[in-house]
């Protein structure tokens, strides 16, 4: 599971991850919406996060937080395909197993049957495939968003201003 850089910014501030924040940092769900932003840096192929508010220690980890939410959830849907994926792949082999099985067993009284015969190398050819898929998903490694927080946030002073136009840019997203 890949999202674009967009894509994942935009999650910083909408759905699950600020109503995850908020609940992990005891907050109202809109009070994160309206606090935090991710800002997609393609040409560095990273996301920044970035939270303004009235005390610093509680910015700094609005923003960690976000981050480690994000991650968190970006893996867990990437495990959730694979998952589903590779339960695909182990619900087709049980089925062609089961299809096998029969014109095996209709080849026992009709050895000489072309169509049983044709169906059978079919059927045994769908299983090597999908048994492959099978091996290629059992191989690979733990998967992930391939994201991790490169440096943990650090508070700035800005003026009156410029929090106003912060907060009314975090606001029209």
């Amino acid at each position: 599971y890949q999202p674009t850089l967009p894509q994942a910014a935009y999650l910083v501030g909408t759905g699950d991850v600020p109503t995850e924040v908020a609940r992990q940092l005891d907050l109202e769900v809109g009070d994160v919406e309206g606090s935090v932003v991710g800002i997609p840096r393609n040409e560095v192929s990273s996301i920044e996060i970035k939270a303004i508010g009235t005390n610093k220690e509680r910015v700094v980890e609005l923003a960690d937080t976000s981050a480690q939410v994000l991650i968190e959830q970006l893996d867990a849907e990437a495990r959730l395909q694979f998952e589903t994926a590779r339960d695909e792949v182990v619900t087709r082999l049980d089925r062609l197993e089961s299809e096998v099985n029969a014109i095996n067993l209709q080849l026992i009284n009709d050895p000489e049957s072309p169509q049983l015969i044709a169906q059978q190398r079919s059927l045994t050819n769908q299983y090597s495939l999908a048994y492959e898929q099978f091996t290629q998903l059992a191989n690979q490694p733990v998967p992930s968003a391939n994201l991790s927080s490169l440096q943990q946030a650090t508070a700035q002073e800005i003026s009156e201003s410029a929090f106003d136009k912060a907060k009314d840019e975090i606001a029209t997203g």
